[in-house]
């Protein structure tokens, strides 16, 4: 039970680092495109 805890926290944090870059690479984008 313990060990099922931990590897789903793992996965909701790659997660929410997957997003966080998504994020930083569409901003990069958007400022790319609007010069």
């Amino acid at each position: 039970m313990k060990k099922g805890k931990k590897q789903k926290l793992n996965t909701c944090g790659h997660a929410h680092r997957t997003f966080i870059v998504s994020i930083l690479l569409f901003n990069t984008v958007a400022c790319t495109r609007s010069f």
